[in-house]
């Protein structure tokens, strides 16, 4: 007799090693379709980027001419058609380069629809509404150019080229009241400066408001070696620096941290120089020294405090323009305000930095 009960239990089996290898085969051939098909999109993203790379090689050899023809046409037919698009940054350069071509060649109205294009395109990038502001400045158009570098700041408040250049072009044009409403209004912008501390072994970035405010840095260490010398680097920020409290580690049973010295160092400057009670930055390598040899300092050292002020980067021009237009409104309290938040000095590009 035959044994159903076997010849069951071998058609099951079949037929689950059938499913299992349908399984693998479906799995196996997606993955190797999705990657074909992967390569094959990056294949045609490579294609766009070399034909832009082509458009930009004549952009560079001068050929403006020729570059403008090639890259609107490339431009009618390129990807990315929104923000967010794997190949945004390359649809920008593209529009970065034929307003230039059209620039160079002085086709304003050409050249200034590729930059409002540009803007269109992705209206929270500041450098786009900086290149739009520059060509319209370019061909003479001040009022359009004044509207572009509003709304660059409107999202970078503390780009200090730009607020440089509406300064004094305020000032210059007697809107006096609007200069010193955008200088203002560039004091006032959050912003954060980044100023690195060194003692010994430790070493912290310290991010502190540049409000022309001093802040309190309280450091607990875990435990280092008393050191001999301390170093501030500004960088591109003029800072002002209280005494320094430097203090062993915590006694059990004790709410005090002992023992501690407090001490004013006598600062060594390196691109910077002192600025009434603060320093003024004048390089991006800017930073403070001291000796600590002589302050007999607890070891280990456990906590180090003091009070920090961070000033935004004002150029002298840029000051001296703000000086004038308080002067040519009688206003002294105004400018006195104004002065008490103030350290001329710092780099521009301190300035540029943008963060969302």
């Amino acid at each position: 007799m035959i044994d159903l009960s076997r010849r069951q239990e071998r058609l099951w089996i079949r037929g689950w090693l059938a499913v299992c290898a349908v399984v693998v085969a479906v799995v196996f051939g997606w993955g190797v379709l999705l990657n074909g098909f992967d390569e094959y999109i990056e294949r045609l993203d490579d294609r766009w980027v070399q034909r832009l790379d082509a458009g930009e090689a004549l952009v560079e050899a001068g050929r403006f001419e020729e570059a403008a023809k090639y890259l609107n046409e490339l431009e009618k037919h390129f990807p990315a058609e929104f923000v967010k698009h794997h190949l945004t940054l390359e649809r920008e350069r593209l529009y970065r380069l034929l307003g230039r071509s059209y620039s160079e060649l002085g086709r304003k109205t050409q050249a200034i629809k590729a930059y409002n294009d540009l803007t269109e395109y992705d209206p929270r990038n500041w450098v786009n509404w900086e290149l739009l502001a520059e060509a319209h400045a370019s061909f003479g158009e001040l009022e359009l150019a004044s509207d572009a570098e509003l709304k660059l700041l409107s999202i970078h408040p503390n780009h200090l080229p730009t607020v440089d250049k509406l300064v004094r072009a305020s000032a210059a044009a007697g809107k006096q009241r609007e200069a010193i409403e955008h200088f203002t209004d560039y004091l006032d912008a959050f912003c954060l400066a980044r100023i690195t501390m060194r003692l010994g072994t430790f070493e912290q970035e310290l991010e502190v408001p540049a409000d022309a405010r001093p802040h309190a840095i309280d450091l607990p260490l875990s435990p280092v070696p008393a050191a001999t010398a301390i170093e501030l680097e500004l960088g591109c920020w003029s800072a002002a620096l209280g005494p320094l409290t430097a203090a062993g580690p915590q006694r059990v049973g004790e709410a005090s941290w002992r023992p501690s010295v407090t001490r004013t160092p006598d600062w060594s400057p390196v691109s910077a120089h002192r600025a009434g009670n603060a320093w003024s930055s004048e390089s991006d390598d800017a930073r403070l020294t001291a000796d600590l040899a002589d302050w007999e300092l607890p070891d280990p050292l456990a906590r180090l405090a003091f009070k920090l002020t961070a000033y935004k980067p004002v150029t002298p021009e840029l000051w001296q323009a703000v000086e004038r237009a308080y002067a040519a409104l009688g206003d002294d309290a105004g400018l006195a305000r104004t002065r008490a938040r103030v350290v001329v000095g710092g780099c521009p590009q301190a300035g540029s930095i943008y963060e969302d």
